[in-house]
């Protein structure tokens, strides 16, 4: 079977990245997102001849969808040796503010999405492999007004704890990613907040560290990466 690199959110921001600098390395990359128009643009502009990028859309919150990813793509010969879990999105206000429809809204893609394809992929890696939790620095403080993107994004930390101490001594290595504030689409007209990103990370300077990191190595395993900006 040939390996691929299945990379969730991947239509965009720093999942797009991730992709890119994947298939720029010539590792097999499957994009998982709801948009199929923005997938194939941006499988357009990867690197050419360098690996195949092929994709599924859908919701990664609906356990149906995500159960049938690793089914077709198990069918069609692909053993999933990567998982990028990188879909999220961002709802920030004051905590007056919150309600029900907004708490459902941040659990549905930043953890419960996240939690489906993590088990299905442990299901599935019976060969073993890795799986990369993309959190943020709000996984590790808590920030004035982000009081449910920070829920979501603890939930994600804490997930990616226990499944390491599950995990321990056997052949899936998971790996926790907590980067800063980057220049993407996550900042969308409804998330709540409207920074100036303009001296902010660039997600291609964060995919190349994220992927570096976290490919295979003879000796040494990472644990976390965390990348602030400057």
């Amino acid at each position: 079977m040939k390996q691929i690199s299945v990379v969730t959110g991947g239509s965009s921001g720093l999942g797009r990245a991730i992709a890119s600098e994947l298939i720029g390395k010539g590792i097999n990359v499957c994009i998982v997102s709801r948009d199929a128009k923005k997938i194939k643009e941006a499988i357009a502009a990867f690197p050419k001849g360098q690996a195949e990028a092929i994709f599924y859309a859908g919701d990664v919150s609906d356990e149906r969808f995500v159960i049938e990813l690793f089914k077709n793509l198990n069918k069609d010969g692909y053993y999933v040796n990567y998982l990028y879990n990188v879909a999220g999105v961002g709802v920030f206000g004051k905590a007056k503010d919150m309600n029900l429809t907004k708490i459902q809204k941040a659990f549905q893609t930043n953890a419960i999405g996240l939690l489906l394809t993590t088990y299905e992929s442990c299901r599935n890696m019976t060969d073993g492999g890795t799986i990369i939790n993309i959190g943020s620095t709000a996984s590790l403080k808590g920030n004035v007004e982000e009081t449910l993107y920070c829920a979501t994004k603890w939930a994600v930390r804490g997930f990616t704890e226990a499944l390491k101490a599950e995990y321990k001594g056997k052949n899936i290595h998971f790996i926790g990613v907590y980067p800063g504030g980057m220049k993407t689409p996550f900042w969308t007209d409804d998330c709540g907040s409207n920074p100036d990103t303009s001296k902010w990370m660039e997600p291609s300077e964060v995919a190349e560290v994220v992927v570096n990191a976290v490919l295979e190595k003879k000796t040494l395993y990472v644990n976390d990466i965390v990348i602030e900006r400057k």
